[in-house]
């Protein structure tokens, strides 16, 4: 039996790609599986609601952990005590998979306990599974695995054939995807791009939220709610992906899960050149680095200008999404990691 414990449920994109959209797949290779969430998005924002149900979940978690054969984590230390107790007794069976930095959120007594907690399930894990390669740097010492998404390329692609039959605006399309938590990293490109409406015919289009909160002058832009439906009909259709972390050491330990969707669906993008950003525009060739903060303007000014560069970036993305990001690599690498969790334990 396969235990699998994600910290969001399918409106978390991370759970998604890593976890959710792979049930059956892992249903396949291991057997009967037990899966939950950690935290519900209905339930996000309901600090009493979400406690009451911990505690009337962590003793099923306990029973599943105990009972299952192989036991797949992600995103959350939760059961660290649980997993560390179970490595002392021998038992390594867990495989550790996390994007997001989990080990650097809040600060304090509970940045304190979330290192402590961060560090025994690393220690616990039979493997870890990290995107950022800054951890894999990190925990070089131990049974670490990368691997960058992964993302549905062939959906993106078919939606992206389906688009192109579709009466589609004449103006450039710059979008981003992401949540209301995630806006604050791109509010700064909202003038340079006001700007650079007053240059060229662009629009923006941002999934997601419900509003920018900004005062565009000239730039138009549309807002929509996120949906997997609405991701994959509309970003196929950007004409350039925005990605942006701010300057905090905290953005060098994050994911880009945005770029990969960007370069599963042919869309150019254009990030930061630090961090993952810095990393995937190396590995890959795709991209548009953007050295400092005070260059995106000029940086956007070019890539807006220049079809053939961005027709380049696309195509240079999209191969690397389909030999590096896709499900099906994906799919690959988990199915060894969990071969390798399973040793000694049939």
């Amino acid at each position: 039996m396969l235990f699998i414990l994600a910290i969001g449920d399918r409106q978390r994109a991370s759970s998604r790609l890593r976890v959710w959209d792979h049930l059956d797949f892992l249903a396949d290779v291991e057997g009967p599986l037990h899966f939950d969430c950690v935290v519900p998005t209905a339930l996000a924002r309901h600090k009493g609601r979400l406690f009451l149900r911990l505690v009337l979940r962590l003793p099923l978690w306990a029973l599943w952990f105990a009972r299952a054969r192989v036991v797949y984590i992600q995103e959350t230390l939760i059961l660290w005590p649980l997993i560390s107790f179970a490595a002392l007794l021998g038992s390594k069976r867990v495989i550790f998979d996390f994007s997001d930095p989990v080990d650097a959120i809040g600060s304090g007594w509970r940045l304190r306990i979330r290192l402590l907690a961060f560090d025994m399930m690393v220690r616990s894990a039979k493997a870890v599974l990290v995107e950022n390669r800054y951890y894999q740097r990190k925990l070089s010492d131990r049974n670490v695995s990368q691997a960058y998404g992964p993302v549905d390329v062939g959906r993106y692609q078919k939606s992206r054939t389906e688009s192109a039959s579709r009466g589609l605006s004449s103006r450039l399309r710059v979008g981003w995807t992401g949540s209301p938590s995630t806006l604050r990293f791109i509010e700064p490109l909202f003038a340079p791009l006001d700007a650079l409406a007053a240059e060229f015919e662009i629009e923006l289009v941002l999934i997601g939220v419900s509003g920018s909160g900004y005062s565009f002058q000239q730039l138009p832009v549309t807002c929509l709610p996120w949906s997997e439906e609405v991701e994959f009909r509309e970003v196929p259709q950007f004409d350039l992906g925005l990605h942006s972390l701010d300057q905090t050491d905290l953005s060098l330990k994050r994911g880009a899960g945005k770029i990969f969707i960007y370069m599963a669906a042919g869309v150019p993008f254009i990030t930061d050149a630090r961090g993952i950003g810095l990393d995937v525009i190396t590995e890959s060739g795709a991209g548009v680095p953007v050295a400092n903060p005070t260059d995106w303007l000029e940086r956007l000014r070019h890539i807006i200008s220049s079809r053939q560069e961005r027709h380049e970036h696309a195509k240079r993305g999209l191969e690397f999404a389909r030999a590096e990001i896709s499900y099906e690599v994906f799919r690959a690498l988990l199915k060894k990691l969990l071969s390798e969790a399973s040793d000694g334990i049939r």
